[in-house]
């Protein structure tokens, strides 16, 4: 059983402007406004600018979207991106603390405050100055057999890209505690400076799925917190952290995160699946040109969950996305629906990380056959919709376009996404906030 991570928050007691959002929803239209709060029925009050208040319930909301674009911070002023096994990530520095709790380090974030992380809830540790940190991949379980009495559990890259396995003891102002087998004779692990590092990546933890209802909420500064959104009242937002269960025995500091430091909202375990929290029943994906011999299980460019083929968030058209499916034409993902759901709905287009060649067209198959959708896009500030069995030809220039399709009654929904005119070149595709609706 790992620690739980205790947190410690300094937030700011004065009151600042509430800010407007779009709230967008099942089965209505996208409402603009303030949030005034959450009621005793888990909805979200919202004042729209035509005036009176609107009550969403809190388990059929899509997003929670401020407008706001990411403004990735120095790597100077927050060198690290720590990611935790329950998904969570926070970018920031770790700093001394006046508290010594075991197997514990202090991080200072520019929106969440100063958090308090258990050494055993770290999945990924990154240098941000390297680019290829996000990309590092965690050690294998062959690679973790070792006859040792310290077995790892961590690979450790170097700024050059070598690699070695280890154990992490331990996170500090100046560097990582790391065991390496036959190195560290002592057991007790040597420090290894930051400048060493490129990324440190733990071994994949099963997690058990929670069952609730939580929210996924996205800052201006790269951070990820996911929790239960326990009060929302005058532009401020208490949150149960997910990583910080078991704080209340310790202490009673909720994490609180203020509206102007928001990017977006989603919610989770609602009336709706994210195809990111599931496994798709078959997989096709391949390359353009591919030898008659191609092994898919040795495809470059495999679908990415919650994240772009680039590796970092998924982005169109300059707007983030917290869950959906990176793809690389040309890709084929068929899900097992078994009739369980009535729609599927996403948002799609080419990832900001593209080049300008990039060119796709996106299909979905019901039960092996084209579907019709509607297609939902912005045309010179105003909403336009069609219907049709495909997207055409899609390009950065499209920005992003909605989609929503009848699955009712369908076993199986297939997501294609293929090449258009200029073979797979910069093809890189979103399938952003992709979900089955029950």
């Amino acid at each position: 059983m790992h620690h739980t991570a205790l947190l410690i928050f300094f937030s700011w007691f004065f009151a600042l402007p509430v800010s407007a959002a779009t709230v967008t929803a099942l089965d209505r239209e996208p409402i603009k406004g303030a949030i005034s709060g959450i009621d005793n029925q888990k909805r979200l009050l919202v004042a729209p600018e035509s005036g009176g208040q609107v009550g969403i319930a809190l388990d059929s909301i899509e997003e929670v979207d401020f407008g706001r674009a990411l403004e990735n911070p120095s790597a100077d002023v927050s060198p690290l991106r720590i990611v935790l096994i329950d998904g969570s990530a926070f970018v920031g520095k770790i700093v001394t603390d006046d508290d010594d709790i075991e197997d514990t380090f202090c991080m200072e974030t520019l929106r969440a405050g100063k958090i308090r992380i258990a050494i055993d809830d770290v999945a990924r540790l990154e240098l941000r100055k390297h680019p290829q940190a996000l990309t590092d991949a965690p050690p294998t379980a062959n690679e973790l057999e070792s006859p040792g009495k310290q077995k790892p559990d961590c690979k450790f890259y170097k700024p050059d890209g070598k690699s070695f396995l280890c154990r992490l003891y331990g996170i500090r102002e100046d560097g990582a505690i790391v065991y390496v087998e036959g190195f560290d004779e002592e057991g007790q692990g040597s420090r290894r400076e930051w400048k060493e590092m490129r990324t440190l990546v733990r071994r994949d933890e099963e997690l058990k799925e929670k069952d609730s209802l939580f929210a996924i909420i996205a800052t201006d500064r790269g951070d990820k917190i996911m929790g239960e959104i326990t009060s929302w009242k005058d532009g401020l937002l208490q949150v149960d952290a997910d990583f910080a269960s078991g704080v209340k025995e310790k202490q009673e500091v909720p994490l609180e995160i203020r509206e102007e430091h928001i990017v977006n909202i989603v919610f989770k375990n609602g009336r709706f699946v994210y195809l990111s929290d599931m496994a798709p029943s078959k997989t096709k994906e391949h390359p353009y040109f591919r030898s008659t011999d191609f092994n898919e299980d040795d495809h470059l460019f495999p679908y990415q969950k919650d994240k772009a083929q680039g590796g970092g968030a998924l982005s169109i058209a300059g707007k983030r996305y917290s869950k959906g499916l990176g793809v690389h034409a040309i890709s084929n993902l068929t899900y097992a629906t078994n009739r369980r759901f009535t729609k599927f709905i996403s948002v799609i287009g080419i990832d900001d990380s593209a080049g300008e060649l990039a060119s796709v067209e996106f299909k979905v198959l019901v039960d092996g056959k084209e579907a019709q959708f509607s297609i939902t896009e912005l045309r010179d500030g105003e909403q336009a919709e069609r219907k049709d069995k495909t997207t055409g030809v899609i390009r950065k220039s499209h920005g992003s376009l909605r989609i929503e399709v009848d699955i009712a009654g369908a076993q199986e929904v297939a997501l294609v996404v293929d090449a258009a005119d200029n073979a797979d070149v910069n093809d890189r595709a979103n399938w952003a906030n992709a979900k089955f609706v029950r």
